[in-house]
């Protein structure tokens, strides 16, 4: 019976022992790391929303104005007026201030970023330039802005064109090169712009064919029709993720329209902008 127990112990000793040691053979070396689950790296990939502000430089050139007045009142205005008109030309800028807002959606590949974004952008760049006329004599045979039918001697002729971009819409394509936390990207599409095209026409008029009459006459002639314009928009700049759902943005964009109404504008864009990740 001693025996017995005897060998029953020691079987269940062995067995202890084994069990012991497996549990061992688990447990990590001292001194080693635990392992954790490798969160995976947020990219660029997404739909995204934001504004921006920014401050622009437009060109406008009024002469194309000029021009259009001239050939739509050609029945109206003296020859020498029309000829004049429809030769000005004067280029020049405007800057000020810009704001609005974009929306996009970016598409991953390894490194390589592409997507699509659309933007509005609201401003109020306006041109006016004013052209002085030679006098000259002008003969109506219906009544007109000069007066009623007859001979006028026709002085101090001023027209005013003004050329105004109000807002625009680009619609661009996107590719970007992913560096973590930074994005830089070219951007390259279409843009449409609305604005107006105006010009304003005043005379000092006298009745005969000769100045200094003694209470000459002011005659007016306004003109005015609204722009819808369709061109080209470019830019590039860069991406910064300060989280993972908040962007910032610092870009340039650049709109050329070859023909906002009668002439061309062009609109250099530097700006900044902030938006969302989703």
């Amino acid at each position: 019976m001693t025996r017995r127990i005897r060998t029953a112990l020691g079987a269940m000793a062995l067995a202890l022992a084994a069990a012991g040691g497996a549990q061992a053979a688990d447990m990590p070396l001292r001194g080693s790391l635990p392992s954790y689950d490798t969160a995976p790296v947020a990219d660029w990939g997404g739909f995204y929303i934001g504004g921006f502000y920014g401050y622009s430089n437009t060109a406008i050139n009024t002469g194309p104005t000029q021009a259009t007045f001239a050939a739509a009142q050609s029945m109206t205005l003296p020859p020498s007026t029309v000829t004049a008109l429809q030769a000005a030309a004067s280029s020049g800028s405007v800057t000020g201030h810009a704001f609005g807002a974009f929306v996009g959606y970016n598409i991953q590949f390894e490194d390589v970023v592409v997507g699509i974004e659309a933007d509005y952008t609201r401003q109020n760049a306006a041109r006016s330039d004013s052209l002085r006329t030679p006098d000259s004599t002008g003969t109506t045979n219906s009544p007109s802005i000069y007066g009623p039918p007859g001979t006028y001697y026709i002085g101090q002729q001023v027209a005013t064109a003004r050329v105004q971009v109000s807002d625009y819409m680009t619609f661009r394509a996107r590719a970007g090169w992913d560096l973590g936390y930074f994005m830089p990207f070219a951007t390259a599409g279409v843009a449409i712009g609305r604005g107006t095209e105006s010009n304003q026409y005043t005379a000092l008029v006298c009745p005969g064919s000769t100045p200094g009459c003694g209470s000459p006459t002011v005659a007016s002639l306004p003109w005015q029709r609204t722009v819808t314009a369709a061109g080209l928009a470019y830019g590039a700049g860069v991406d910064i993720r300060l989280a993972r759902y908040l962007l910032l943005r610092a870009e340039y964009q650049g709109v050329s329209f070859s023909k906002f109404g009668s002439g061309p504008v062009t609109i250099h864009t530097a700006r900044v902008g902030a938006g969302l990740r989703f």
